[in-house]
């Protein structure tokens, strides 16, 4: 994001001193630049642009030594970059250059807008230059701290993001209490938070948003403060910061961030119900961004909740128009686990297997294997879920060796070998990798003591598992809990 805004603001606002009271005139007159001056002044401010630049083309040909062609001639590259032509702009910019007298006093503006098209046109490179010569040459211009600011957007553009924060700090301290420094505060808040620097974000974005005027400037900083609770992990105070960002502005680009972010702080809250709700609105704005994530979490709510014929829309949805993201392998386990669940095995089967393609990730390949050892076993194939769990029980990542200690000890149960089982859980418990694994093997382990009619030793099990609140083994427990 460019805050052009501002220095459209400082360009319109030194145009309206210039402005004279002549009428806008339907030709151009040969004879008379001063009339023809106005007019395109006129239609400058009335954000007529296509015709600006038709206008100040004309009168760069007629008028090529009048004093006020180089001024038409910045209208002009302006007026084609607010038309979306920027490279026309830049050529236009190199013409100026060449026929500009050394001493004139456009140069400072001419070389702020050619940083500024330059950077927005990509070619940073050339913006830089422009830029740094604009703070070189005219270090007492107005347009030095818009100049500062744009070198810290082509810094944020090539990831520069602690060398964009120092060049943002100082526009700020500059341009206390201005738009402009409102601008370089808040995207030095945003570099904080690329960089990680989540506390000293807070720190600033908690006290800025008090002072932003403008409802959008608000919507956005109470967005970015929303997001830096959450890289700490702090999603009870992010909830009210991205609520905040909301009843500033609901629309894009912030509102949907926003109302992400909230439903996403929810979801990882455990508050389901009201996830639900906010993923909701924020899906049916249709935006693109996130979708599927939203899409996936609410899901994994509505499964919480029970709702799983819901739940398994949101993640065949996802298997269908996003297959290649990351959470396509996710949404295929839990469609896989739902057909099992209800005993159709056939068609768990038939979504795994659709998943295995080239360029599969290795995790995920490791996964879709371990959901097949759990097909087979219920199905009562101990045969082949023992051979998918004891090759898994050498993978590389700890997880997938944590679940797959679990899984033998699935097959020991099925065998009624409880001693045997026992073991293999205890050491799935020891590896403390994955939670749910954790807790789910802990359970096991409970029900191994109530086979065994050691009740009190079943019950401190079910409550440690209980205290823990994992989602759906905690419930689990808490009913095993009452009849140990």
């Amino acid at each position: 994001m460019i805050p052009s805004s501002a220095a459209w603001r400082c360009v319109a606002a030194w145009v309206v001193v210039l402005l004279t009271a002549a009428p806008a005139v339907a030709a151009m007159d040969e004879e008379d630049p001063a009339q023809d001056f106005a007019a395109i002044q006129r239609a400058f401010l009335q954000e007529d642009f296509q015709r600006v630049a038709a206008f100040a083309s004309m009168f760069i040909t007629r008028h090529p030594q009048a004093s006020e062609t180089p001024q038409v001639w910045l209208w002009m590259v302006f007026s084609l970059d607010r038309q979306q032509r920027a490279h026309e702009a830049l050529r236009e910019l190199d013409r100026l250059k060449r026929r500009l007298r050394s001493d004139a006093p456009q140069w400072a503006e001419l070389l702020f807008w050619e940083g500024d098209i330059s950077r927005r046109a990509l070619q940073l490179t050339r913006g830089r230059l422009a830029f740094q010569q604009l703070l070189d040459r005219y270090p007492k211009s107005t347009w030095g701290p818009q100049a500062r600011l744009g070198l810290g957007l082509v810094d944020v553009q090539q990831q520069a993001y602690d060398q964009a924060a120092r060049h943002f700090h100082a526009v700020a301290e500059q341009q206390a209490g201005t738009s402009v420094g409102a601008d370089a505060r808040l995207f030095e808040g945003l570099c904080l938070l690329r960089l990680g620097e989540y506390q000293r974000a807070i720190a600033l974005f908690d006290p800025l948003i008090s002072q932003l005027p403008d409802q959008v400037d608000v919507a956005q900083a109470a967005f970015y403060l929303g997001e830096s609770y959450s890289g700490l992990g702090r999603h009870a105070e992010a909830i009210p910061a991205y609520e905040r960002a909301l009843n500033a502005s609901d629309r894009p680009p912030w509102g949907p961030l926003a109302q992400f972010g909230l439903g996403w702080s929810q979801y990882r809250l455990g508050r389901w119900e009201p996830a639900v709700l906010s993923f909701e609105r924020y899906l049916k704005q249709k935006v693109r961004e996130h979708r599927t994530e939203a899409l996936f979490a609410q899901g994994s709510c509505l499964v919480q909740l029970g709702r799983e014929p819901e739940a398994l829309i949101r993640f065949n949805e996802i298997l269908t128009q996003s297959p290649d993201h990351a959470l396509a392998c996710e949404s295929a386990l839990a469609l896989s686990d739902a057909h099992r669940r209800q005993e159709s095995f056939s068609r768990a089967r038939e979504v795994l297997h659709a998943l295995l393609r080239p360029g599969l990730t290795a995790p995920c390949r490791a996964q879709i294997n371990m959901r097949l050892g759990t097909i087979a076993l219920a199905e009562g194939n101990t045969a082949q879920a023992a051979t998918v769990f004891q090759l898994a029980a050498h993978d590389g990542e700890p997880s997938i060796r944590q679940a797959a200690l679990s899984g033998l000890g699935d097959i020991q149960m099925f065998m009624g070998q409880l001693p045997e089982a026992r073991k293999l859980y205890d050491q799935a418990i020891a590896m403390k990798s994955k939670p749910p694994i954790t807790a789910y093997a802990m359970f096991q382990v409970g029900r191994i003591y109530l086979q065994s009619g050691d009740f009190a030793q079943a019950a401190a099990m079910f409550q440690r598992i209980v205290d823990r609140k994992e989602p759906g083994v905690s419930e689990d427990a808490r009913l095993a809990l009452v009849i140990a």
